[in-house]
């Protein structure tokens, strides 16, 4: 079967980071987010647009946080499994500029680690990255 290439909107490229003390910065990494595509087309079906999908992905959980694009840092590596599945690992820090975390920042760390532990959540993060899929 022939899948043809799924599109993903154009997301531009994150802003870059506040300064920020890595040393007291919270940091989120979640678990692998397997996604299914629409169709269930297999991950080559958005090969090269891995950067981009990253991008929406760190954008719309970003907002699905009700946070400022600028006041969470968010990276994401997007793979595609031997098994024909897209997996995101997204990585967020909430930088603290200081020598110690606020508890603002630990609230707020908190409220992404939850946001990514809701499947509702997630599925409309992905529904938001590329449009029509679903988290696996």
């Amino acid at each position: 079967l022939q899948y043809s290439p799924i599109p993903v909107p154009p997301f531009p490229p994150p802003p870059p980071p506040p300064p920020f003390n890595p040393e007291v910065s919270p940091v989120v990494e979640s678990t692998p987010i397997p996604v299914l595509l629409p169709g269930g087309a297999p991950c080559t079906a958005v090969a090269g647009q891995e950067q981009n999908i990253a991008n929406g992905f760190c954008q719309n959980t970003i907002a699905a946080a009700g946070q400022e694009p600028d006041a969470l840092i968010c990276s994401a590596v997007v793979t595609c499994g031997g098994d024909g599945v897209l997996s995101i690992s997204p990585t967020i820090i909430v930088p603290v500029d200081g020598d110690e975390p606020t508890p603002e920042s630990e609230a707020l760390a908190e409220e992404v680690t939850a946001l990514l532990e809701d499947p509702d959540a997630v599925n409309e993060i992905l529904a938001n990255t590329i449009p029509g899929s679903s988290e696996g």
